[in-house]
């Protein structure tokens, strides 16, 4: 017996609500970086297609988004910013003061 069009309207209705919670689904957190700096250290992680920047202080943790750079990766919110460029990085703006001139710390 083939279906009746009411249900196939409940499966296209489940078909796109399914497809669209994956679409938004957020991505699992990929490769940690830490950053030590003269007065300091943060950690920062992104998602798989850098669309995402979390940013973890002693005291506080921020979701960036990407900015525009000339070179290397910027991601701000606003007040907030996280730039790097070869293996050097800084974030601007959080309380407590800026974490300038930091290296990528190795393993």
């Amino acid at each position: 017996m083939p279906p009746q069009q009411d249900d196939m309207s409940r499966l296209a209705f489940f078909a796109s609500f399914v497809t669209a919670a994956c679409v938004t689904a957020p991505q699992p957190a990929g490769e940690e970086f830490v950053w030590a700096c003269p007065s300091g250290t943060f950690t920062t992680r992104f998602d798989h297609s850098y669309t995402t920047a979390l940013v973890f202080t002693d005291t506080a943790e921020y979701r960036l988004f990407p900015r525009s750079a000339a070179a290397g990766m910027r991601f701000g919110d606003g007040d907030i910013e996280f730039w790097e460029n070869l293996r050097g990085a800084q974030l601007t703006g959080a309380p407590g003061g800026d974490l300038l001139d930091c290296e990528l710390e190795e393993e």
